[in-house]
């Protein structure tokens, strides 16, 4: 099943596997777990809007809900 959203807290509680697309070019794609174990700073695992920051910077990040 293909899942598409820009509200990645959602994604992160449903997906077993994600893929980020920036500027129309895949940026990351990968199984969620490793996704956020090849992140991982010291012992704080980031969340997927991290992971996206920190990859495409935060002019691309979706905004925050109100």
């Amino acid at each position: 099943m293909l899942f598409s959203s820009h509200l990645l807290d959602e994604v992160e509680e449903v997906a077993d596997h994600v893929t980020m697309i920036a500027s129309g070019s895949i940026v990351l794609s990968a199984p969620l777990a490793d996704l956020k174990e090849s992140h991982r700073a010291g012992g704080r695992v980031p969340s997927l809007n991290e992971i996206f920051v920190a990859r495409v910077g935060a002019a691309a990040a979706p905004a925050p809900d109100p």
